[in-house]
Order: structure tokens, then sequence, then C-alpha cells
């Protein structure tokens, strides 16, 4: 008998269930970016690149999420969307330009995760940020607003009582 058959039939349905990933749920998780490729699209018309998120901190930790951006279509509303998507990404993980795909490996940055739409078994990312969401960057405080003072008047104002 092989090692992979002893393997298996020692395991039991813990063991086995350890590798049965049900969607993450819905929310803000930090991850670090690996695996980015460029793909050819189905069409053969286009590209667009995948970007693998491995979570890190305490919940999930080593769990992957994926993500795809459509950047070269022949539909330009498409392209535009997939390339603000990735823009928005690099900059929630520090980087303004790239000369290569593989510049977008090892960035570490938060991912909003939420369900696809067509498929609730699937988790697709909403929004990047650049910090913990508990972590709201400082917002400036508004100065009041300084009342004007009242011009002078060489007419006495008249009270509503007054009569005229």
């Amino acid at each position: 008998m092989s090692s992979w058959m002893n393997m298996l039939n020692d395991m039991d349905e813990t063991d086995a269930q350890a590798g049965d990933f049900q969607p993450l749920p819905d929310g803000w998780y930090e991850a670090i970016t690996s695996g980015s490729t460029e793909k050819e699209n189905k069409s053969g018309q286009g590209h667009h690149i995948n970007v693998t998120y491995t979570i890190v901190g305490e919940n999930y930790a080593g769990r992957k999420v994926f993500g795809n951006f459509n950047v070269d279509n022949p539909k330009p509303t498409a392209q535009q969307i997939g390339l603000g998507e990735l823009k928005r990404m690099m900059l929630a993980g520090g980087l303004e330009k790239i000369s290569d795909v593989s510049d977008l490996d090892d960035l570490t940055l938060w991912i909003k995760v939420g369900r696809d739409k067509k498929d609730a078994e699937k988790n697709v990312i909403k929004a990047f940020r650049s910090t913990a969401p508990d972590a709201e960057p400082a917002k400036p405080i508004a100065k009041a607003a300084a009342k004007p003072e009242p011009a002078a008047s060489s007419v006495p104002a008249r009270k509503p009582w007054s009569k005229k």
C-alpha cells in the first residue's frame, strides 16, 4: 500500500474538512498580494490581470481571495472600470506606478470582501484601503466660520412687534 493510501486511511472527518473552504464572511481583511499575471481574455481581444490576495492576521490567515482587473478591452467602459479598480488597489498598497505586472506582488493592504452577485459561494473584492477599517484617517477639523459683523446702518432696525 502506498504512503498516500495510509494517510488517507488514517484521516478522520475533521482532517478531511480542514481543506473545505466556505466563502469568507463579508468584511475587511488585511492581505498581501502575490501571483500577479497578465492573461489574454476569453475572446482574445483584450487582457486582464489576475492577483492573489493572501489573508494575514488572526482570523482566516492563509486564506486566499482572487481578483481580476480588466485592463485592455474593446469596450472603453469595461477598460476604464478595470484600470480604475487596479489603480485603487495599487494606491492602497502604497504603489503609484508600475513598470511590470510583478510590481503588484508583495503589497500589504486591506480588502473588503463580499459575495459575487451571480454566485453566493464565491468571494469578490469590493474595495481597497491602506489602513485598517477602524483606523480612519484623521479628518481636519473645520474651523467655525466667523459670523460676519452686522453692517452699521443709519436706519435703525425695526422690531417685528413695533407699529409702523
